[in-house]
C-alpha cells in the first residue's frame, strides 16, 4: 500500500475517534448525559445531570464525519465557581483546535485523493501505449512489408523491390524497375504508389509510378542547390533530402539565398509544387543527416560514431530546439536516414548494412491542480 493510501485511512480513523470521543468520552469528562437528537436534525445532544434546563450545559457534536460541535454554557454568575465550569471551557477549546486541523487534514485528504486518481489515470494511458508500442514491434517483424533498393547514390537506374524484409534479407521474390532517368544522392522516398527522387546532376525532383513504370511528375525545386553543392556532411550528391510523415511529402535541402541553411518544404505529391517552406537556420553542410516525425525535423550533427540528435525544428510553431539525445551509429558511417509511418520505424544505411530503429511516440500530459496558478 502506497504512503498516500495509509495517509487517508490514518486521518479518516483519527476523524471517527473524534466523534466517538465527543459522543461517548466527553460526557463523563464534565459530568454530563447523553440522550437523542433533536427532531429533525443529526446532532447527538449532550444535557445535564442537573434539575433544570436552565441551570446546565448543552454541548452538541456532529455525527457527519467532521468534528465540528457548538457548547452552550450558563453565564458566569450562575456558576463560574463551579470548577467544571472552567473544564468545560477548557475542553471546549481544545475540540476547536481538534476541529479545525481535521478541517485541513480532510481538505488535504481530498486533494491526496484527487491526485492518486489522476495518477492512475495517467499510470493507465501509459500502460496502453507501451502495449500499443509492443505490438507494432511485433508487427514489424513479422509482417510483410515491401522493400525498395536504391544502390548507390550516383547515377544509379535500377529500382528493386521486395514484397517484403524477409525477401530483402535472403534476396528472393523481387521486381527490378528500370527508371528513365539516372537518381542523384540518398533521398529517395516512396510516398502512395510513387518513388521520388532527385534527377542526377540537376535540382529536378521525379514522381515515379510503380504501378505503370512512367513518370507522372518532374519538377525542378527552385533555388534548391545539387551536385554537392549544399549536401550533408557526408557528401555523396545529397543535397536534396526527400522524406514523407504523417502530414504529407516534404524536401530538405538548401540554396545560395539561405546561406546553406536547411530549407524545409512541403510538397504537393501530385503537382510537386512547393505549399510551404520554412528555413531552420541550421547549416545543412554540418548536418550528418536529418528524418521528419510528425512535422518536426531532427537532424543529427554527423554521419560518423558517436553522433546525436542535435538540432530539432518544429513546423507547426515555428520554431527550434537543440537537443543531446545519443545515436546509435552500430556501424560508424551512416549515408541515408528516413522515417516510415507504416510502421513508425527508422530506415538507415550504415556502410553497407540495412539498419532499423523501433521508435516510441510518447506525449506528455500536464495536469492542472486545484491550487495551481499558471
Amino acid at each position: 500500500m502506497s504512503a498516500a493510501l495509509l495517509k487517508v485511512g490514518a486521518v479518516l480513523s483519527t476523524m471517527i475517534m473524534v466523534t466517538n470521543w465527543m459522543s461517548q468520552t466527553l460526557p463523563g469528562l464534565v459530568g454530563l448525559d447523553p440522550h437523542i437528537a433533536r427532531p429533525g436534525t443529526s446532532e447527538k445532544i449532550i444535557s445535564v445531570s442537573y434539575p433544570g434546563e436552565d441551570e446546565g450545559w448543552q454541548v452538541y457534536g456532529s455525527v457527519q464525519g467532521k468534528c465540528v460541535c457548538s457548547i452552550m454554557t450558563p453565564a458566569h454568575s450562575v456558576c463560574g465557581g463551579d470548577p467544571r465550569h472552567t473544564r468545560l471551557q477548557l475542553i471546549s477549546d481544545q475540540l476547536l483546535n481538534v476541529s479545525q486541523h481535521m478541517e485541513i487534514l480532510s481538505q488535504r485528504t481530498t486533494q491526496d485523493l484527487q491526485r492518486l486518481r489522476d495518477s492512475e489515470t495517467l499510470l493507465q494511458t501509459l500502460e496502453r501505449r507501451l502495449n500499443t508500442a509492443h505490438e507494432e514491434t511485433h508487427r514489424l517483424s513479422s509482417t510483410s512489408l515491401q522493400v525498395w533498393v536504391m544502390d548507390g547514390y550516383f547515377k544509379g537506374r535500377r529500382l528493386v523491390e521486395y514484397q517484403s524484409l524477409g525477401d530483402f534479407a535472403t534476396g528472393q521474390n523481387f521486381i527490378v524497375h528500370h527508371l528513365p532517368h539516372p537518381w542523384a544522392g540518398t533521398g529517395h522516398v516512396v510516398y502512395n504508389g510513387s518513388l521520388y527522387y532527385n534527377k542526377h546532376h540537376s535540382n529536378v525532383v521525379v514522381r515515379y509510378d510503380l504501378a505503370s513504370g512512367g513518370v507522372l511528375q518532374q519538377r525542378p525545386l527552385a533555388q534548391a542547390g545539387f551536385n554537392n553543392t549544399f549536401p550533408y556532411s557526408w557528401g555523396g550528391s545529397s543535397d536534396i533530402d526527400l522524406m514523407a510523415d504523417e502530414m504529407g511529402l516534404w524536401a530538405v535541402y538548401s540554396s545560395i539565398g539561405r546561406g546553406g541553411n536547411m530549407l524545409l518544404s512541403r510538397l504537393d505529391p501530385d503537382s510537386l509544387e512547393v505549399l510551404h517552406s520554412w528555413d531552420t537556420g541550421f547549416s545543412k553542410r554540418s548536418a550528418g543527416e536529418s528524418f521528419l516525425i510528425c512535422g518536426s525535423l531532427y537532424v543529427t550533427n554527423s554521419h560518423l560514431a558517436g553522433a546525436k540528435v542535435h538540432f530539432t525544428f518544429h513546423t507547426a510553431s515555428a520554431s527550434y530546439e537543440y537537443t543531446d539525445i545519443a545515436f546509435h551509429n552500430q556501424y560508424s558511417h551512416i549515408s541515408m536516414l528516413d522515417y516510415n509511418p507504416r510502421v513508425r520505424a527508422l530506415y538507415t544505411w550504415n556502410n553497407g548494412h540495412q539498419v532499423l530503429y523501433d521508435i516510441t511516440l510518447l506525449h506528455f500530459i500536464r495536469t492542472r491542480h486545484a491550487n495551481s496558478t499558471d
